[in-house]
């Protein structure tokens, strides 16, 4: 745990150079259809943003398409698309976390405090407003088992009034990015698999690399109840308990390729490797490919930051293994200049 600590805080301080294994990006594999019951389940799969070495975007110049319209989705009783699961999935996914990894905001006044520290919850002042946004996304069950689950931890209810005490959690910071994929059980019932990826950290004091060390299975059912598509199981969007229990799958070279990868590195820049890029420049491990042929391709997110924006890259290296347990990749690494238009000063 401390050393999680120690690990977690030098990842604060490198200026947010942020590792893809903290976002929880969903990403639908390369088929993007939802399926019937009978087919095979498509393999999890971590699908890049875009090739190299393409001029990058920009997360400010990015433009996205429009978006389906959410309450359009709820109420239509045909099967969602995976464009419309994904959203459904979002906005439950939204309400889920804030309560288990954070809290609903309050107002924070001493004078309307109840038991010295609950105070009142700003956007949702009653029980029956917060259920009402429960019943968005989760049935009336679920709805009800989460509400009970709140008042016994986190929230008080008086008069009907809804009140909270400020606690934060924090999120696992294994979790890497999630791919949601779907399969029609009925007219109204939708199974949906999402495959988080698992990581952890080679770290050799001047640098660390994120890397994946598996997949994590989590299932989750949409159902249509009461003219609307709402989940009838739910689990929080960082739970990893299916993996510590040695389910899903594990990636037994993770650590190997990490620390060949950053050996390759420091032979490819060694005058400045000790801090290249003055917070400037990152990269991590986002996702692993085995091929026919014994090698790994290892997909690789560059970040890089200039003028307060931070421009996102893919690349892939692949690696074959040798007998002492090294990895010699195929590809010569690229200095962090050549992806931009114009190089960063240093």
């Amino acid at each position: 745990m401390f050393r999680k600590t120690m690990l977690f805080c030098v990842f604060l301080l490198l200026m947010g150079m942020a590792a893809s294994c903290a976002d929880t990006d969903v990403l639908w594999p390369d088929s993007g259809t939802v399926s019937e019951s009978t087919a095979a389940e498509p393999e999890p799969v971590l699908q890049t943003e875009k090739p190299l070495p393409t001029a990058p975007e920009t997360e400010s110049e990015t433009a996205s398409s429009p978006a389906p319209d959410l309450a359009a989705v709820r109420a239509n009783p045909a099967v969602p698309s995976p464009e419309e699961t994904e959203l459904l999935y979002k906005y439950a996914a939204e309400l889920w976390n804030l309560l288990h990894i954070s809290t609903l905001e309050g107002i924070f006044d001493p004078a309307l405090a109840v038991e010295e520290h609950f105070f009142p919850v700003r956007d949702y002042p009653t029980v029956e407003s917060l259920l009402a946004r429960f019943r968005e996304s989760y049935t009336e069950a679920l709805s009800q088992s989460l509400l009970t689950e709140m008042l016994d931890n986190q929230y008080r209810e008086r008069d009907g009034k809804l009140y909270v005490t400020p606690a934060d959690r924090g999120t696992d910071i294994r979790v890497g990015k999630s791919v949601l994929s779907a399969e029609t059980v009925d007219d109204e019932t939708v199974r949906v698999l999402r495959t988080v990826t698992v990581c952890d950290v080679y770290d050799i004091g001047s640098d660390f690399l994120w890397y994946p060390i598996g997949l994590s299975p989590q299932e989750l059912m949409l159902v249509y109840e009461d003219g609307r598509w709402v989940f009838d199981s739910f689990t929080v969007a960082d739970d990893l308990s299916v993996y510590d229990r040695g389910e899903g799958v594990r990636y037994a070279y993770g650590k190997e390729i990490a620390a060949s990868f950053l050996q390759a590195e420091q032979k490819a820049r060694p005058a400045d490797y000790a801090g290249y890029g003055g917070g400037l420049f990152g990269r991590n491990i986002t996702a692993f490919r085995e091929n026919g042929d014994g090698s790994v391709t290892a997909e690789v997110e560059v970040y890089i930051w200039e003028d307060n924006r931070r421009t996102v890259v893919t690349a892939e290296y692949t690696a074959y293994r040798a007998s002492d347990g090294t990895w010699t990749f195929a590809e010569p690494f690229i200095l962090p200049e050549t992806y931009l238009p114009v190089p960063i000063e240093k």
